[in-house]
């Protein structure tokens, strides 16, 4: 240890007792039993070094066989997986004044402002379109997966 950290180690602990002093507070018993189990607490461990005449060893094929059956998917390849994307453009799916106006009176309630009064359709109307659109690229690629699904299924 050099003498700086050894310096600065003894600093540390005077500076906690003159703390701990000042502050006039007394170890309860609890506490006490607590510092006194955890410092009787020991690990004993006993070892012994092996050479290669304390060790016998004779190579059995069938045990080493029937090791392996047992253990052999411990030493398996994890499995891969290839994955695809496919993106669908929201701006692709085409709405109707018509749909627009039914989708509106569906789910009129979603479409409220801060201060949490119910829009009219003129003023909800971009996003009642944006919702719209959004439920038919839904379908849109709920089609496109099944579609790759049925190009590459899972292999069972």
């Amino acid at each position: 240890m050099k003498a700086q950290t050894f310096e600065a180690t003894i600093r540390d602990e005077l500076l906690i007792k003159k703390t701990l002093g000042l502050l006039g507070s007394t170890s309860l018993p609890l506490e006490i039993e607590a510092m006194v189990a955890g410092i009787n607490v020991s690990d004993k461990l006993a070892y012994h070094v092996l050479s290669e005449k304390d060790v016998t060893f004779s190579l059995d094929e069938s045990k080493l066989k029937s090791f392996w059956e047992m253990q052999k998917t411990s030493y398996m390849t994890k499995q891969m997986y290839d994955l695809s994307i496919v993106w669908t453009e929201s701006k692709d799916a085409e709405v109707s004044e018509e749909e627009l106006t039914a989708h509106y009176e569906t789910t009129s309630f979603n479409y409220s402002d801060a201060e949490g009064k119910q829009l009219g359709y003129a003023q909800a109307k971009e996003k009642v379109m944006q919702s719209l659109k959004l439920k038919k690229d839904q379908k849109n690629g709920t089609k496109s997966v099944y579609c790759l699904q049925e190009r590459y299924p899972h292999p069972k």
